[in-house]
């Protein structure tokens, strides 16, 4: 377990309800995503969901993020409309260092020290959020992530937090720069921008 303390089971909103991420969803969240295929594809910069993804992959999907959320391996939570009638998109707390061994496996993706706001080590406690919203609300994508990060600041108490994206979603990189973020450090592959990292503010020494 990387938090130590008490983990929010629910959060409500004017606007949106934050709940674990469970196979109660499945049906919901399948909806959500596959409506949203194309978005989605550069938020992972990847082929996930597939064309023929199906709905009992996505089941088990769900039943691995409500294992994680329960053992405290990371936090996944999905966003529902305020009647809970519909997903309306997910988001994803993760030991930061997790997400960077990750994209050195999976990637041959390195650290670029060069834009690193000190100090440039990842401590076991800093985390990583990350989040989609389905593609008929992307008017709505800065909403939801003020709510988010209200809800980090209220309820929840990380030293840091960093948001990240893809090189193939600028439309979110643009979204944390409009709010005042700061690039913290880039993950790259030979020369060129992976993953970029982003902090409210430069980091403490």
């Amino acid at each position: 377990m990387f938090y130590d303390r008490p983990v929010p089971n629910e959060h409500k909103t004017a606007n949106f309800t934050f709940r674990p991420l469970s196979p109660e969803y499945t049906e919901l969240d399948y909806d959500a995503f596959m409506a949203s295929k194309l978005e989605l594809r550069k938020w992972s910069n990847g082929n996930w969901p597939r064309d023929d993804f199906t709905l009992d992959e996505n089941r088990a999907d769900l039943q691995r993020h409500y294992e994680e959320f329960q053992t405290g391996k990371a936090y996944a939570y999905t966003v529902l409309n305020p009647q809970e009638s519909r997903v309306e998109g997910c988001l994803y707390i993760d030991p930061l260092q997790r997400l960077v061994d990750r994209l050195e496996k999976r990637h041959g993706a390195t650290r670029d020290l060069t834009t690193v706001v000190k100090p440039t080590d990842v401590k076991p406690d800093e985390v990583h959020l990350c989040f989609w919203i389905r593609s008929d609300r992307l008017e709505d994508e800065a909403l939801l992530f003020r709510e988010v990060y209200k809800w980090l600041q209220d309820a929840w108490r990380f030293p840091q937090v960093s948001y990240g994206v893809y090189h193939t979603n600028p439309r979110q990189a643009a979204l944390f720069e409009s709010l005042g973020m700061h690039p913290r450090f880039r993950m790259v592959r030979d020369t060129d921008t992976l993953f970029s990292f982003y902090v409210e503010r430069p980091a403490n020494g």
